[in-house]
């Protein structure tokens, strides 16, 4: 069976290199008594189009099972092909008849070299009919690589289109890299024959995640609103054995943040939280009214609602909204029948409000808008009180 590749010759435009030209493509016909169909293309055949000649060699670098580069005659052009084939991590045979020292971009690549005379050409062509056979060896060794994979290559380049659209400033850059750096742990552990199928995440990384985010608040130009209630804190807190988000929330408000936050609170929720964990609860409370009281209060509503019952607790929803700018990230933690967090739900949107999602079902999105744009009334109405309820709140479950 015939095996085919493409490749392309990137040469000088001028009229001593056609004869370059037509030596590597008879050394690649050649190759067809070896059971190999090489289709060499020289890119000068190309730039008579319309359009941007950049362009179109970029496609045919892209397209490309391997090139042959001349660069005898050291020009830009060629130099910046060079540089393209090797960022898109392509086989290269590389020939130079210049007798002048290579540039230091090119000194340490192997390269064929050779004379512009007929023996000259002659000796070039079996020299380059062994390159082609070094090349499609390795070539086809490269082909059992999952890094080639047609299914990872497209999964690459979707990650690749997405982070080119992505701000590096963008409030999604701790989402989009914690999700990369999960993502490179997991796969780099399967080269050790191991690998941890997870349900859930761990809570660690569960609190890391969400104290990024809240890293990202700085200045007064950002602010975190949120509805809050005592499962959500036994999970940030792994009961009451890991206070980083606290102390985010602290870090948010020293940086100059506005941070608004609303905890619904029932006895029962209380006792359940002093069972399980003691006084997560209380210590969460106690340092709220800390900040209220401390140098950066001014910056900070608390605000305590006493529901009747852990159900009537549980009928408000446990949302946040992060904004900086105009950047908006809401998102909105899950939770299994045993009140166990086991997922969150981001939406992000530019502007004041989330008014579309990206990537979500439109029906999740609008509920998240509503719950969005409730949070927003309420916090502004209770806006109109004083912050209330904090030491009474911390002791109803003593």
């Amino acid at each position: 069976m015939m095996r085919q590749y493409t490749a392309y010759a990137l040469l000088p435009f001028n009229t001593p290199y056609d004869f370059v030209f037509d030596c590597i493509k008879r050394a690649a016909e050649s190759m067809q008594h070896e059971g190999l169909h090489i289709n060499m293309q020289s890119a000068s055949q190309y730039l008579e189009t319309k359009g941007s000649k950049v362009v179109e060699i970029r496609k045919q670098i892209s397209q490309a099972d391997f090139l042959v580069i001349d660069f005898s005659a050291r020009t830009s052009n060629v130099m910046w092909e060079f540089g393209f084939a090797q960022a898109m991590d392509k086989h290269i045979i590389a020939l130079d008849s210049s007798s002048e020292s290579s540039p230091f971009n090119i000194a340490e690549t192997d390269k064929i070299t050779y004379t512009l005379s007929k023996q000259g050409l002659g000796i070039l062509e079996e020299e380059l009919r062994r390159a082609f056979r070094r090349t499609v060896t390795s070539i086809s060794a490269e082909s059992s690589w999952l890094r080639l994979d047609t299914e990872v290559q497209r999964l690459r380049s979707d990650l690749d289109e997405c982070l080119s659209a992505t701000p590096s400033a963008s409030i999604t850059r701790k989402l989009v890299t914690n999700e990369l750096e999960r993502i490179t742990h997991r796969v780099t552990s399967i080269k050790s024959n191991y690998f941890d199928l997870r349900n859930v995440k761990p809570a660690k990384e569960v609190i890391d995640y969400y104290s990024d985010y809240l890293s990202q608040l700085d200045g007064d130009c950002s602010s975190f609103s949120t509805i809050t209630y005592v499962d959500f804190w036994m999970t940030i807190t792994d009961h009451g054995r890991n206070w980083k988000y606290l102390e985010a929330n602290k870090l948010a408000l020293e940086r100059g943040a506005t941070i608004r936050r609303v905890f619904i609170l029932s006895k029962e929720s209380i006792e359940v939280a002093h069972a399980k964990c003691g006084d997560v609860i209380e210590r969460v409370l106690d340092e709220h009214k800390k900040w209220l009281d401390g140098e950066h209060g001014d910056r900070l509503e608390a605000h305590v609602i006493e529901a009747r019952s852990r159900q009537e607790e549980r009928g408000y929803p446990n949302i946040g909204l992060l904004r900086r700018l105009d950047e908006c990230l809401f998102f909105s933690p899950q939770y299994d029948e045993r009140r166990r967090m086991e997922s969150t739900r981001f939406y992000y949107s530019k502007g004041d409000i989330p008014k579309r999602v990206i990537r979500t079902a439109e029906a999740d999105f609008e509920t998240a808008r509503r719950q969005a744009l409730d949070l927003i009334r309420f916090l502004d109405r209770q806006s109109a009180q004083p912050n209330i309820g904090l030491q009474l709140s911390a002791s109803a479950g003593s």
